[in-house]
């Protein structure tokens, strides 16, 4: 729900709302480890697979059950925000989150259970914004953040939530006519209670993981001359770990400040239209270009991902009213990238060129 009204000479900007979630995860993971290689071992006492010649179908039996266990959330939140207008200037932004969750995990594997947690927090923010002129606006914020991890340590104790701290300062600007919008802005971030590897057991995790990310943003977006639209964004990020952990998966050490995987340093996005008047109904053409600079591929390592550039084409057509077709075709040019990986030998291949058609109703 949302209002406004006056207070003397303020005028109050008045936002309230409410949410409520459930979530249920039934897990069961079961786990095979080959034997270490040694001197005149075979391909059938590994299991493994010839890469060249391969031979699927000898499934080896696991040697254990790792996970098996049923997870139940439930979350409340209620939230609050008061935009304050002291003059057509200065405005003042001040506002809360209230968080109730309760989280149960029934484990099949032992006999004294997880116990049940039940976390309340308040996560306030604010914020200040100037407005020199009416196409002009400046501001900076403040936020805290809470959100549930889901899953527990070795000992069975459930994670204890994720928590954030963010600043931001930005600036959004209009043209005279509205028809050309653009914002930037500077942040940096801080996580808490992130879910790292735990670094004497395998397989398992830990909450005392810390995150830090600094940035830039800008976007910009509208109407250009001659029918064409516009919609740009770029995005720089320095994610690293805050805190020095040791992954014992790959038995390499996470050190405070190294880069955190798969998140690029550069990802910038444009897209053009181009509006035409077909019968007296609307045809649209697009084409955009994403461009993802290198990523960390690996934790530990020097091994990161290469950037890529993928382009891609759009139309729509307005065939009677109400109905629209929408046509797009990604990845135009089939390039093979890797948009993410968990290591060197575990990479996530891209999607080739792609067509889709849709149509959409409206009534």
């Amino acid at each position: 729900m949302s209002g406004s009204f006056d207070s003397g000479s303020l005028t109050h900007h008045l936002l309230f709302g409410a949410d409520y979630e459930e979530f249920e995860l039934d897990r069961y993971q079961t786990r095979y480890r080959p034997p270490a290689v040694t001197p005149g071992a075979t391909l059938a006492t590994l299991n493994a697979v010839n890469i060249f010649a391969p031979v699927y179908g000898f499934l080896a039996t696991p040697h254990d059950v790792v996970f098996n266990d049923t997870e139940e959330q439930t979350a409340y939140g209620i939230y609050l925000t008061d935009q304050i207008d002291v003059t057509d200037q200065w405005k003042f932004r001040l506002g809360g989150r209230y968080d109730w969750f309760k989280q149960s995990i029934a484990d099949e594997l032992v006999v004294l259970q997880p116990p049940e947690q039940d976390v309340t927090k308040f996560s306030p923010q604010a914020g200040i914004i100037y407005q020199p002129t009416d196409t002009l606006t400046f501001y900076v914020a403040y936020a805290k953040g809470f959100r549930p991890n889901s899953g527990f340590d070795i000992q069975r104790n459930p994670f204890e939530p994720e928590e954030s701290e963010s600043y931001e300062v930005g600036m959004k600007w209009a043209s005279l006519d509205e028809k050309l919008r653009g914002t930037i802005a500077v942040y940096t971030m801080e996580k808490t209670n992130v879910i790292t590897a735990d670094p004497v057991n395998s397989g398992y995790s830990v909450a005392v993981g810390e995150a830090k990310s600094k940035g830039v943003e800008v976007e910009l977006s509208g109407d250009l001359p001659g029918q064409f639209r516009v919609q740009a964004s770029y995005a720089y990020t320095d994610a690293e770990s805050g805190t020095s952990v040791l992954d014992p998966d790959f038995r390499k050490v996470v050190a405070e400040g190294d880069p955190l995987i798969n998140i690029p340093e550069h990802n910038a996005n444009v897209l053009l239209f181009k509006d035409f008047d077909v019968g007296g109904r609307q045809l649209t053409f697009g084409a955009g270009v994403q461009y993802v600079s290198e990523r960390l591929g690996e934790t530990g390592t020097d091994f990161f991902l290469p950037s890529y550039t993928l382009a891609k084409l759009l139309a729509s057509y307005e065939v009677i009213d109400n109905l629209t077709i929408h046509g797009e075709v990604t990845n135009l040019t089939d390039e093979e990238y890797y948009p993410a990986s968990y290591s060197s030998l575990w990479i996530a291949a891209g999607a080739p060129l792609q067509f889709q058609v849709r149509a959409i109703y409206d009534f």
